[in-house]
């Protein structure tokens, strides 16, 4: 997180002209304001000069962030944000002008524990879950593919899942296949489309992990409830 004098320096950057994003860094805790030379104004790009001292801090080992505004009512990262960040492989700063909020991401910070996570749309929700739990137990690393806007999963021509399942290596499941630990359930929550992600977590319990919307992620019960949604079930390549 950035320090509250970092945070106070970052508003009143954003605040000089509150019609366009502000961007600037911080190295070694000293922010460095800079020039936004995207062309739209709800977008932002470091001048190329930032830029590359951005790049030379962190391959130096530096302590780096990059910091930037929102003016519209976004009120936290959005996706191009995530997939630079961690494209990057830097740590984020925003400040929201309308809400004066700030939040933070980083790409680098250990594995959360998987139970008792806050629900944002970018940054946690039931597929970072899923990645993060891939990854820690089985060291297989998912692609990244983020929701548009925090409503998308709710259309019925909702198909970011099934879009990206078989080129990430998993293979949809039989009815009739028994479960193993690790398996992708996908389910069609409050919607006619497959739009939430569980895992598979322990078969002698039967439970699952999973993040609903605006709820805390955790493990439950896999009950006749959510096996009525379940859509289908899905297992990685490198699990078989």
């Amino acid at each position: 997180m950035l320090s509250l004098n970092l945070q106070e320096q970052l508003a009143a950057h954003s605040l000089l002209n509150p019609n366009r994003e502000s961007c600037g860094f911080v190295i070694n805790d000293i922010y460095h304001p800079a020039i936004n030379v995207a062309d739209d104004p709800n977008d932002f790009r470091l001048d190329p000069q930032s830029a590359r001292k951005v790049i030379k801090a962190r391959d130096s080992g530096q302590q780096v962030i990059v910091c930037h505004s929102h003016i519209n009512s976004n009120p936290t990262f959005s996706p191009a944000d995530i997939v630079a960040s961690k494209g990057r492989r830097l740590p984020y700063a925003l400040y929201h002008l309308s809400t004066a909020t700030h939040s933070y991401y980083d790409p680098n910070a250990p594995i959360a524990p998987y139970e008792g996570r806050e629900w944002h749309w970018v940054i946690d929700n039931c597929y970072t879950l899923c990645q993060d739990y891939y990854l820690q137990e089985f060291n297989i690393k998912l692609g990244d593919f983020y929701l548009n806007t925090p409503d998308e999963y709710k259309q019925p021509d909702f198909t970011a899942y099934l879009d990206n399942m078989e080129s990430q290596g998993f293979l949809r499941l039989h009815s009739d296949e028994p479960l193993k630990v690790g398996d992708f359930i996908l389910m069609n929550y409050g919607s006619t489309s497959p739009n939430h992600a569980a895992i598979m977590f322990d078969l002698e319990g039967n439970l699952i992990l999973h993040h609903i919307v605006n709820h805390l992620s955790h493990i439950g019960i896999y009950g006749s409830q959510y096996r009525k949604i379940s859509h289908s079930v899905w297992r990685h390549l490198n699990l078989k």
